[in-house]
């Protein structure tokens, strides 16, 4: 590969395009491109010839449906600046980025503070929310858009003459607050991406804070441009000792020009939240919030009833016309996308052992309570009934936010029509959960069918959000519903 020297980096920057660690990645995406991007309705066959074994195996693809939303637009678009911005910062075509490659050198350096700043520090991310809110869905649209390795040729001049270039990497943060597991974590994903023996290497290791150095040393001779940390949980991230001293290896990461996204539960991050200086930092490329819908008006939530309650394995359109369906749907999951996909995946499960080719409102309660929808039920009742105390008996859920959330929800909305489920087994135990609940005349909230009749034109920008907070998602709509 020819290289191109010069000797001001200004004049390297003006022509990025010629950095050899740039070639073979998608240029820079604007935010209705990625709400294409990311949205996905999988295909199944259907028709009479399909036979209900074939049927019941294509029910599972609903898993990796994705419904974008306009937040995550604008987050996938940050964060491939992040990951871009980092690649431009550390061209090998500039003599001092061909130094930082061995900054961390475990030979002269022993601990973090060893190691020099990069010319350009990284930007973080915070993506926070309850357990099946999303986060991890968003993550690998994201990233599925981008090749995690790329086998370089170079030359001297470059700095190489092999690389394996790590674009992205996934690690998952320890089960309990311990900086050794994190590191091995690190190590053992670039071994599977890699083909490399780091975390045996980092076996070798005694010393913890040389483990630091020696997996920024990693990262940096790979130009990892783009390290994730998912299940931040509390009791790892939000520990006084231990939180301090991850928030320290983050920063140096940042410091170091590696761009890192901490994914986990809010209330991971509340000791972080206490310093001013750390969450500026660590959320220079956003602070991502994922939560259920709170209510069962807003336009994102019709969305993802026409886009999920639309995924069949049966012929388009034959569901069966359900009465203030997306009301209906928003009382069975609490609003939650994940369970709204559960629940649709049950139904159309139930429908064929039923020995229907449709989903009517009979399906639909039989399968809301069958035993895979009876695991998340209590959860769903806490949201529905919006009770705090039964929500706090869930040690991962952040109940002050909901709580300051629920408060802020117009009197029309705060109390679900549980009425919509009378003559199911499902109505007294809704019911009962609904004492705290306001109650209201208006019955279901204007709309009531789960049809969303506005049309988006190809390469619209991004639509405005709703007056409750929710987000349109940036993607055409389909030229029929199923709902």
């Amino acid at each position: 590969m020819a290289a191109v020297v010069k000797s001001h980096a200004g004049d390297l920057f003006s022509a990025s395009g010629e950095n050899p660690l740039l070639l073979g990645l998608p240029r820079m995406r604007t935010e209705s491109e990625w709400g294409r991007l990311m949205m996905h309705r999988p295909k199944v066959s259907t028709g009479p010839e399909v036979e209900d074994w074939q049927r019941l195996d294509a029910v599972p693809q609903i898993n990796n449906s994705f419904v974008p939303k306009l937040e995550e637009t604008e987050a996938a678009t940050r964060m491939q600046m992040a990951m871009l911005s980092s690649i431009r910062n550390r061209d090998p075509r500039v003599e001092a980025n061909r130094v930082m490659v061995y900054a961390a050198d475990p030979a002269t350096h022993e601990t973090m503070e060893d190691i020099p700043f990069a010319m350009v520090a990284a930007q973080g991310a915070i993506i926070r929310g309850p357990t099946g809110g999303g986060k991890s869905s968003f993550l690998f649209r994201f990233l599925s858009h981008f090749p995690q390795v790329i086998h370089r040729d170079g030359d001297e001049s470059l700095g190489y003459l092999k690389l394996k270039q790590l674009v992205w990497l996934v690690a998952e943060m320890p089960p309990d607050p311990s900086r050794g597991g994190l590191l091995e974590s690190i190590a053992h994903a670039m071994d599977k991406a890699l083909g490399t023996d780091y975390l045996k290497q980092l076996g070798k290791v005694t010393k913890l804070e040389s483990k630091f150095v020696w997996v920024i040393h990693w990262l940096l001779l790979h130009r990892c441009s783009f390290l994730v940390v998912e299940e931040a949980q509390k009791g790892n991230l939000d520990t006084p000792v231990l939180g301090e001293a991850f928030q320290r290896f983050f920063l140096r990461l940042l410091n170091s020009g590696i761009p890192v996204a901490l994914v986990g539960n809010p209330l991971a991050f509340s000791e972080l939240e206490t310093n001013s200086q750390n969450m500026s930092r660590l959320t220079s490329a956003g602070l991502w919030d994922y939560y259920p819908e709170f209510t069962w008006a807003t336009e994102r939530w019709k969305d993802l009833v026409t886009y999920v309650w639309g995924f069949t394995v049966f012929d388009s359109n034959k569901d069966k016309p359900i009465k203030h369906l997306h009301v209906l749907l928003w009382i069975l999951t609490g609003g939650s996308p994940s369970y709204l996909a559960r629940l649709r995946k049950e139904a159309l499960l139930k429908a064929i052992s039923m020995g229907k080719d449709y989903v009517d409102k009979e399906v639909l309660l039989a399968a809301a309570n069958g035993a895979v929808m009876r695991g998340v039920r209590p959860l769903i009742l806490a949201l529905v009934g919006r009770n705090d105390v039964a929500l706090g008996k869930f040690k991962d859920q952040p109940v002050e936010y909901f709580r300051e959330r629920w408060a802020g929800i117009s009197q029309k909305l705060r109390r679900p029509p549980i009425e919509l489920l009378e003559g199911s087994p499902l109505y007294s135990l809704f019911k009962n959960t609904d004492a705290n609940a306001q109650s209201t005349s208006d019955g279901p909230a204007d709309g009531a069918d789960g049809k969303t009749t506005k049309k988006a034109s190809q390469g619209q920008s991004a639509r405005k959000s709703d007056s409750k907070g929710s987000s349109r998602p940036l993607a055409p709509q389909p030229s029929s519903s199923s709902s």
